[in-house]
């Protein structure tokens, strides 16, 4: 009777070392989109792999995301000095300081009744 054969597994060479302990994605990238990335990859210092790059350009992204409410709401405030600047130079110079300055502010908020409907400003107490 003849010994059973030992299957042989031939052994595989070096691993790339783990990203990380994330779960493994599987997304569908269109080759021109791919190119795109490969090719920010390699005008990047680190030269990251394929994988690394869509990882990279994604935490940006979603970091710019993350920032851009703060981006706007700056835009809004210079609107806000811009249009000052303008009423200011508009003004009714015969009525009292008090009331340029309320019908300044008026202007400049909106009437109460859709200063409640907005969505950028905080809500009253």
């Amino acid at each position: 009777m003849a010994s059973p054969r030992k299957k042989v597994i031939p052994k595989l060479g070096p691993r790339s070392p783990a990203t990380g302990r994330g779960r493994v994605n599987a997304i569908r990238i269109s080759e021109d989109i791919q190119a795109q990335v490969a090719a920010w990859a390699r005008r990047q210092s680190d030269k990251p792999s394929l994988s690394e790059a869509i990882r990279q350009l994604l935490e940006r992204a979603l970091s710019n995301a993350e920032s851009s409410g703060q981006r706007s709401q700056t835009g809004a405030r210079l609107a806000e000095k811009l249009a000052a600047r303008e009423i200011e130079g508009m003004v009714d110079q015969s009525h009292p300081k008090a009331e340029q300055h309320r019908r300044k502010r008026r202007l400049l908020k909106g009437p109460g009744e859709f200063r409640e409907m907005r969505g950028d400003q905080p809500k009253r107490k």
